[in-house]
């Protein structure tokens, strides 16, 4: 109802250029030949739940949680399972934001994430980073190193499934 209601979003319905499906954990979708399916995810209720997705094709399994409190152990088992994960690499570690309580903005860092998803069976991408994580620094030598199986994801990638 919302997004019927307000601007931008109900112009782009009202000329058909969108089309709005209702998403609920546990019920599959299909989308273009891809099974979806949304789950919940340990994130703070501020304004509305938090889903992740797993995307079922043909050939692979894609599962995508990028903004996330934890990764409790349901959840790692699920990035394990595979083929390609895009998880929350907001931030590398805790020094990035020295005048913040990072607790207030909880958010797994990637020095953690990569020691607990290691040894899952697809890759691993770092998405929603945020502009201090050191991941995006424009030099290579300037990065941390990320172990193999794991790296950033970027615009414009594509993952077959």
């Amino acid at each position: 109802a919302f997004l019927r209601a307000n601007r931008p979003w109900s112009h782009l319905v009202e000329r058909g250029q969108v089309r709005l499906e209702r998403l609920q954990p546990g019920v599959p979708l299909d989308f273009d030949g891809v099974e979806l399916h949304a789950f919940l995810v340990p994130h703070r209720a501020e304004d509305t739940d938090t889903v992740g997705l797993e995307l079922r094709g043909p050939r692979a399994r894609l599962v995508y949680v990028s903004d996330a409190d934890v990764f409790p152990p349901p959840l790692v088992e699920r990035i394990h399972e595979a083929d390609v994960a895009l998880v929350d690499g907001t931030f590398h570690g805790p020094d990035e934001l020295p005048h913040r309580d990072l607790l207030a903005v909880r958010h797994p860092f990637v020095r953690d994430s990569v020691r607990l998803l290691a040894g899952g069976r697809g890759a691993v991408w770092f998405t929603h980073l945020n502009h201090s994580n050191p991941l995006l620094a424009p030099e290579a030598s300037a990065r941390p190193a990320l172990p193999p199986g794991f790296g950033v994801a970027h615009d414009g990638q594509v993952f077959a499934l």
